[in-house]
């Protein structure tokens, strides 16, 4: 189950744009939010990443295994 822990990826905002930002807020340069460490946001962003990830993975498996479903559909109803 998927916990709304880290916040959602604008879909404007590619992962390149996203791990360059971590990067540089580990490096020190570029301030985040001053109410969390540099190095949390950093992981938070990284976290938000990989959960987009995995929407996304889960999301395109289901739309082929409807697909293939429709095609087997179409298949038997051909043969009958």
């Amino acid at each position: 189950m998927l916990k709304d822990e880290v916040p959602r990826i604008p879909p404007s905002v590619t992962y390149a744009e996203l791990r360059r930002t971590a990067a540089r807020l580990r490096a020190g340069k570029m301030r985040g939010d001053p109410r969390m460490p540099p190095n949390e946001l950093a992981d938070l962003i990284e976290k938000s990443i990989r959960q987009d990830q995995l929407v996304r993975g889960v999301l395109k498996a289901d739309r082929e295994q409807t697909e293939f479903e429709r095609e087997c559909e179409r298949k038997d109803e051909a043969t009958s």
